[in-house]
């Protein structure tokens, strides 16, 4: 296959057809995978969708390669990491990065030296020759993870250039799609849960567009009052080569300037993003989160602490604790060291882990 649903062209840059990439197996580097790696040619007798994928078949039953239940679906992420990971393998955990597991039709089992998908190696990696069918060790990509691989690599067959098996996405955002795509309702970390969520205490994303994401530059939303996600942080074409570099430098820099901090001690710069927009007193939003009420009493706050950023700075409380990303890389909390939540942090892998 050349195409994404056969409407888009080929190139070196896209997935299309599953495109391989390893060279030395029995098909050449930039081909698409054949339709009969995935699909069952002859269709399936249980159903009318038989040619959705690969199926087993027996005297009075239908299993779908991948599926947990047994029904025709791809929807749960135990059933689509079942069906990837009968090609690709991966390791059991983040350490030790070691034994190739795969899907062997009934359970996670380690696999076999020599094992092969198109004269491909399932159990090596070679990221700088792209050989090989192991997957590098991040977070999603372990045996013991649960999410969908929808999640990372897309399941938008919206259009002809769209992310999903057909064409799947590197894992990361290139930058101008909708935050919420991938951060909303099918992931683990529910994002759209700060439009409305009002059972926890949150930043509350009520601008127009909550997941807006911008794509270029002097798009950033600069209002203190209606929060989108690209109120505090930049889109995944500033950060994507420096994961702890996820923050905007202030409110009032549309550029896409990035930090690796929440507070940064010089005027200029407005004191960082936290206080860009701190620095006066806010009326909270007591309708998209958690009443104070309920903890505080009849007579509750509406609104937040002015926060001087000079003051700050040689306040006490101004100190950085230090995250790492699992590209190495860093984040220097200063605010949000205490101003942090409970929740998994997917890509932090430090004992230290922030987020509001």
């Amino acid at each position: 296959p050349t195409g994404n649903g056969g409407t888009a062209t080929q190139t070196a840059d896209t997935n299309f057809g599953h495109r391989i990439q390893t060279p030395g197996g029995t098909l050449a580097a930039g081909s698409g995978l054949p339709c009969y790696g995935c699909h069952n040619p002859h269709g399936n007798a249980h159903s009318p969708d038989g040619l959705l994928v690969r199926t087993m078949l027996d005297s009075t039953t239908t299993t779908m390669v991948g599926d947990a239940s047994g029904e025709i679906t791809m929807t749960t992420g135990v059933g689509m990491r079942r069906f990837c990971f009968a090609c690709h393998t991966t390791a059991g955990s983040a350490s030790p990065d070691t034994d190739p597991f795969g899907w062997n039709g009934a359970a996670y089992a380690i696999v076999g030296a020599g094992a092969t998908i198109e004269g491909i190696d399932r159990t090596v990696r070679d990221a700088v020759n792209k050989r090989g069918l192991k997957l590098p060790p991040l977070s999603g990509h372990y045996r013991d993870d649960a999410q969908s691989c929808y999640e990372c690599h897309g399941s938008d067959y919206s259009s002809a250039t769209s992310n999903n098996v057909h064409n799947p996405g590197s894992g990361v955002s290139a930058g101008g799609q909708d935050c919420l795509n991938c951060h909303g309702a099918t992931s683990t970390e529910r994002l759209d849960r700060m439009i409305s969520d009002t059972s926890l205490y949150h930043h509350v994303l009520d601008h127009a567009t909550p997941g807006l994401a911008p794509g270029a530059t002097n798009t950033y939303p600069t209002s203190t009052t209606a929060l989108a996600c690209v109120s505090c942080h930049t889109d995944h074409n500033y950060f994507n080569d420096n994961k702890g570099a996820n923050l905007r430098v202030r409110i009032g820099d549309n550029t896409g300037a990035r930090s690796n901090t929440d507070f940064i001690n010089d005027a200029a710069q407005s004191f960082g993003i936290c206080v860009s927009c701190h620095s006066v007193s806010l009326a909270k939003n007591t309708t998209g989160q958690r009443s104070s009420a309920n903890t505080l009493g009849a007579d509750p706050s509406t609104s937040t602490p002015a926060i001087p950023g000079a003051t700050y700075g040689v306040s006490a409380h101004s100190y950085v604790v230090t995250s790492t990303f699992d590209d190495a890389t860093t984040f220097s909390a200063n605010c949000v060291k205490c101003h942090n939540d409970n929740q998994p942090k997917k890509y932090q892998t430090s004992t230290n882990r922030f987020a509001t």
